[in-house]
């Protein structure tokens, strides 16, 4: 259904049916650029020789790095954010007193 839209909508001189099987040469004559003097990426190869596929690789890199690495970054903005708000808290109903913090804490110019 996708395929069909797209052949509908999309002009027939900038729309390329492709098969990878065909290599270089439909692909090179659409763009209108010269056929590359190396053979045609076929990534399918590294799984048959024990490898792993190119989309799998891409999923590993990508989606799931930055998957983790979001995580990870909600993780401390929610770690700094409880932080806060416990401190706030405490110091809102007088458990915590911020002047003996700062005469604590900070040099003696900065305390009062």
């Amino acid at each position: 259904m996708h395929n069909r839209a797209v052949k509908s909508t999309v002009p027939g001189d900038k729309l390329l049916i492709f098969n990878v099987k065909e290599g270089w040469g439909p692909l090179c004559k659409f763009l209108n650029k010269p056929i590359p003097e190396g053979p045609f990426p076929r990534e399918n190869q590294a799984l048959q020789d024990g490898g792993i596929p190119i989309v799998d690789q891409i999923l590993e890199t990508t989606v799931f790095d930055k998957a983790i690495r979001e995580i990870w970054i909600s993780i401390a903005k929610l770690g700094v954010i409880s932080t806060i708000a416990v401190f706030t808290g405490a110091v809102y109903v007088g458990l915590l007193d911020l002047d003996s913090l700062k005469s604590k804490f900070l040099p003696s110019p900065w305390t009062s």
